[in-house]
């Protein structure tokens, strides 16, 4: 009551075992509900640089990409596929949405549905707290995420017209057709594109911020051979 209480439960039972109590990087302010915990790797009790650990890189396995032809009569269908295996990405575009300040964005709708409240809730996310707490802006593993993806990069139908109607028009060749790039892609990454242009050098690689996404395009058109 009153912002107290008199004994830990474990499992709806009184807990009269060790409890530990973990503090910010300040060493002085102990961590409250609704913060992020972090594992205290070293086991001082305080969450500092000792801490952290290497542990993702953002250079993937594999890169690669293949591309196909496949020819009906008149009609052809071209495809080219990229793909990148492994490698990791960290979400700061995400992460700047859930700090919960007044002048950041809108958090996420996860975060909004299941922020922690109440004491005793267990969830993903941190209190939506004004004063953001030092231990809740530290770069984590909670927003990494996985990097791999299959992208159709672009892909090409189309239709050569008989060779009568071009002895008629009195031209080469004559076909039309419609493409279409970065039309599909394939990835278990919650941000808009897991394929990330690295526009601040080798120290932002990986790293997603609000870069807007590569554009899908479409469209048709006519080849006309003289």
């Amino acid at each position: 009551m009153n912002g107290f209480f008199d004994k830990y439960l474990l499992n709806n039972q009184p807990y009269t075992g060790l409890v530990k109590q973990k503090f910010d990087s300040d060493k002085t302010t102990p961590l409250k509900g609704g913060d992020m915990n972090f594992v205290d790797l070293d086991g001082d009790g305080v969450i500092t640089d000792n801490d952290k650990r290497l542990i993702a890189c953002s250079q993937p396995d594999f890169t690669g990409g293949f591309n196909s032809t496949v020819s009906y009569k008149s009609i052809s269908l071209n495809t080219s596929f990229v793909y990148s295996i492994g490698g990791e990405i960290y979400n700061a575009a995400e992460e700047s949405r859930n700090l919960t300040s007044s002048t950041g964005p809108t958090p996420s709708p996860a975060y909004i549905e299941s922020m922690w409240l109440n004491q005793g809730d267990v969830t993903d996310y941190h209190a939506p707290r004004m004063n953001v707490a030092n231990n809740r802006m530290l770069p984590s593993s909670f927003y990494l995420e996985d990097a791999t993806y299959l992208r159709l990069k672009s892909l090409r139908l189309s239709y050569a017209f008989n060779k009568k109607l071009i002895q008629k028009l009195q031209i080469g060749n004559l076909s039309i057709f419609i493409y279409g790039n970065n039309l599909l892609t394939f990835s278990r990454f919650s941000g808009f594109d897991p394929e990330i242009p690295s526009t601040g050098g080798a120290l932002s690689m990986g790293i997603y911020s609000f870069r807007y996404p590569q554009k899908k395009e479409a469209g048709l058109g006519i080849n006309i051979n003289f």
